[in-house]
């Protein structure tokens, strides 16, 4: 390698972004808009009681977990922490 700190790129980059907006989750690639997820998706059962009377649901959470497939090493960590986008306490 004549250049050590030259750059290499195979392929195409891509940028993508998640994003919550609103009651959505959202993934941009290259500008694209995709949504993941909406707050009419039912990521909660259907069958919570909301005045908690009678449900085996006392708790429940819908975390955002994106999963990194490569990069940095600090990436994983966020990977694990997640994104809490709901919560029923």
């Amino acid at each position: 390698v004549s250049n050590p700190s030259a750059t290499v790129t195979i392929g195409s980059l891509t940028n993508v972004v998640y994003s919550v907006v609103n009651q959505a989750i959202r993934r941009t690639e290259n500008g694209a808009l995709t949504n993941i997820a909406a707050s009419d998706d039912n990521l909660i059962p259907t069958t919570s009681d909301v005045e908690l009377a009678n449900t085996e649901f006392v708790q429940s959470t819908v975390t955002f977990l994106p999963m990194f497939a490569k990069g940095h090493p600090g990436f994983y960590a966020d990977e694990r922490a997640g994104t809490a986008v709901f919560s029923l306490s």
